[in-house]
């Protein structure tokens, strides 16, 4: 019975992204749309993100693609280079939007968010090697034993990175790259001891890649929930409520979507 239930749930969730893909596929001027916005994606970013402008799919896209097609809204990806990257679209207008986006206030000061539609948590990951070194361990402690970081260009990880990185002592210990298979890479050729990954694309890459050298520290770095974050030069307040409203109304269907890809 679980399985017909769960088979059910699977077929439901595929019909409903296929609309969607469907009314991508038609375009603006055959659906009449009320408006194409422009969403800023990064690098890939598996299962979140994959693909690229052509061909995007994943988490975040599905379940952008849920959302806006509720409001008739046409979508047009922008490939940028980083999240960094971005943010400086967003300030200026050149993109309408991001998804997958954390809060913090300097972000607020150039953008409006959305409520969260999902959660991140972000963790760090070690290689075998180093078991012994990363017992009971914290981020300050790692960064107090010499030992390198690398995380995601333009993310957030919460205050307290963002305290310790403030230290000028800490700050040439942290490096960033835009893309997750870059970040597990250089953990595998040592060139760093830890990534700060979010739980779900750090087990995907071990997982899809077969890199069983890599494991987590369950010490929590940062948790949080996820936003769209739009620019204040192109979207009033007015449509974000709509937003917001469609996203409460669509929470079954956003857990539909994450589950299809993790379970």
């Amino acid at each position: 019975m679980a399985i017909y239930f769960r088979s059910a749930r699977m077929i439901a969730t595929l019909l409903l992204l296929f609309g969607c893909f469907f009314v991508h596929a038609l375009g603006q001027d055959a659906l009449g749309c009320k408006k194409t916005l422009k969403l800023g994606v990064g690098e890939p970013w598996p299962p979140f993100v994959f693909g690229g402008p052509n061909n995007f799919s994943g988490i975040d896209i599905d379940i952008t693609r849920l959302v806006f097609s509720k409001l008739n809204y046409c979508l047009e990806f922008i490939k940028l280079p980083s999240s960094a990257r971005g943010l400086q679209e967003l300030k200026k207008g050149e993109i309408d939007f991001l998804n997958a986006a954390s809060f913090n206030e300097d972000r607020a000061t150039i953008g409006l968010y959305s409520i969260p539609y999902r959660s991140e948590a972000m963790r760090i990951f070690y290689h075998v090697k180093n078991k012994q070194k990363f017992r009971q361990q914290t981020l300050y402690d790692l960064l107090h034993q010499d030992f390198i970081g690398v995380v995601n260009l333009g993310a957030y990880y919460g205050p307290e990175f963002e305290a310790i990185v403030a230290e000028n002592t800490f700050s040439k210990q942290i490096t960033s790259v835009p893309s997750v298979e870059q970040r597990m890479k250089m953990l595998e050729q040592h060139h760093v001891d830890f990534v700060i990954e979010d739980i779900i694309p750090g087990r995907y890459y071990i997982q899809q890649k077969q890199k069983f050298n890599i494991e987590m520290l369950p010490i929590v770095v940062h948790d949080n929930p996820i936003y769209f974050l739009f620019s204040r030069k192109t979207i009033s307040q007015e449509q974000v409520n709509q937003l917001n409203q469609v996203i409460m109304q669509s929470q079954a269907d956003i857990d539909a979507v994450v589950d299809n890809y993790i379970f």
